[in-house]
């Protein structure tokens, strides 16, 4: 399921909606041991899960969240790169 948003044109998740185990394949990664961090947010906008994910790749970019800890319901999930700026936004559904 490609993820549309403001910024989500690069990555995407798979598979949305899901029961909080899911992988986010980031597009267009440049070098080697790149780190991106993975924020979840709930719809008060509270952050409610937030890993930093090391050595992705152009052979490894997959990131694998486990989140299965958040309750059903709808997230907004957001990709940041290792100086912080947002890279990615959509949103996430949890059934």
């Amino acid at each position: 399921v490609i993820i549309r948003d403001s910024l989500m044109s690069s990555a995407f998740i798979r598979p949305n909606p899901n029961n909080g185990i899911f992988t986010v394949m980031i597009k267009n990664v440049n070098s080697s041991n790149e780190s991106f961090s993975v924020v979840i947010y709930d719809g008060k906008g509270s952050r409610v899960y937030s890993k930093i994910f090391s050595d992705v790749s152009k052979s490894n970019p997959y990131l694998e969240v486990k989140a299965s800890n958040l309750a059903k319901g709808q997230y907004t999930l957001v990709v940041f790169d290792k100086s912080g700026e947002k890279k990615e936004a959509g949103k996430l559904l949890i059934q």
